[in-house]
Parts: structure tokens; C-alpha cells; sequence
């Protein structure tokens, strides 16, 4: 397999994981179908303490929806609405901060991906071929003087 054929795979592959839905579908039966428990330790430490526990999930939450808006606001309305509906869904089913911040997160991700992948001629792994990337990369070292 040639490397331009490997290339290719790849990005097929990324681009086949990275659809909206099906990268969403994949998380919904995670976190929302399956139930995924995430950070039971923190949880069960936190019940202990209230206060504490108030506190930690106002910050997942404040955190959360930073990021969730940073998104919406970068992200095209086609994606937008996806991911909206999807954290929606979330909220519904999931009330539980951490769950919705790592929901914020994995929608950040795809909107990442996204980005990858339809500036695929911009993109160092996708784009160019290693010699053109090699060729026009330059590094600028510090000379420390008392070496010199």
C-alpha cells in the first residue's frame, strides 16, 4: 500500500466516523442509552459533602455552557442545530453535570474534526505529502550565548 493510498483510507475512514449523525448516535447510546457512570469515585466523595458538591457541579455546569456557546457561536447553523438538539437531549435524559460537560466536550471535538476534514488541503495530515510539509517547514533555534 502506497502511502497516498494510506492517506486516502485514513481520511475515509475519519470522514466516515465524523458524520454528524453517526458520531452522535454513538454517543447517545454511551452516555444516554447505555447509562455510562463517569467519575464514580469524585461522585461518591462529593455525596459526603454537600457543599462541596453545590460548588463542583456549578462549575461543571458554568464550564459546560461556556463551551457549548463558544461552539454554537463558531459552528454553522446545519451543525449548530445538530448539536443543540443532541445536548437537548442530553439535559433531558442525563441531569448530571459531569455527563453534560463531557457532552459539550465531545460536540467541541466533532466540530474539530469537521473542521479537519473539509480543510482537507490545509489539514498536514491530509493535505500536502510529507516532502511538500518538510520542505517548507523552518525552524528558528535560540542561540544561547553562553555556548556560542
Amino acid at each position: 500500500m502506497s502511502r497516498e493510498e494510506l492517506q486516502q483510507g485514513s481520511f475515509a475512514l475519519s470522514r466516515d466516523l465524523y458524520q454528524a449523525s453517526a458520531y452522535f448516535d454513538r454517543l447517545d447510546a454511551l452516555y444516554i442509552d447505555a447509562g455510562l457512570e463517569t467519575e464514580q469515585a469524585c461522585t461518591r466523595s462529593l455525596e459526603q459533602h454537600p457543599w462541596r458538591k453545590l460548588w463542583v457541579n456549578t462549575v461543571l455546569l458554568i464550564q459546560a455552557a461556556a463551551i457549548f456557546a463558544s461552539l454554537l457561536r463558531r459552528a454553522p447553523e446545519e451543525l449548530s442545530r445538530e448539536y443543540r438538539s443532541r445536548m437537548w437531549k442530553a439535559v433531558k435524559c442525563r441531569r448530571d453535570p459531569i455527563v453534560l460537560r463531557i457532552y459539550a466536550l465531545k460536540c467541541a471535538v466533532h466540530y474539530h474534526m469537521h473542521i479537519m476534514l473539509h480543510r482537507r488541503g490545509e489539514n498536514p495530515y491530509w493535505g500536502r505529502s510529507a516532502p511538500e510539509r518538510i520542505a517548507g517547514f523552518q525552524v528558528q533555534l535560540p542561540i544561547n550565548k553562553r555556548y556560542a
